[in-house]
């Protein structure tokens, strides 16, 4: 399948789980949309995609940590159940990002 056609998919579920309310807006990240993660954006400042990605795999991975919490299971079926309170409570800490490395430098 396309990856514009996969990314409307990702971003209509991630709006099932309040992405943007949640975790978008409160850090200043800007809306996703179906051409985000598949092409290069100039994003504000020095934001880069891949930093908005790790952001949001992390919010996801704590949100499965929430549901694993509440029930002591570890499948995901269901996790729309949250209530929205429980998933945006309390702030994130922030998370170091690696620092960049100037193109054509060796590893």
């Amino acid at each position: 399948p396309s990856p514009l056609l996969v990314m409307d998919d990702v971003v209509e579920k991630l709006k099932l789980l309040d992405c943007e309310e949640l975790l978008l807006r409160p850090r200043g990240y800007p809306l996703l949309h179906r051409c985000f993660f598949t092409q290069a954006l100039k994003l504000p400042g020095e934001l880069t995609q891949f930093e908005v990605f790790y952001e949001l795999a992390r919010w996801l991975l704590s949100l499965a940590k929430l549901r694993k919490d509440n029930t002591g299971v570890g499948d995901m079926p269901g996790v729309a159940s949250i209530p929205a309170a429980d998933v945006g409570a309390g702030p994130v800490a922030p998370v170091p990002v690696p620092p960049r490395i100037p193109k054509g430098s060796a590893t």
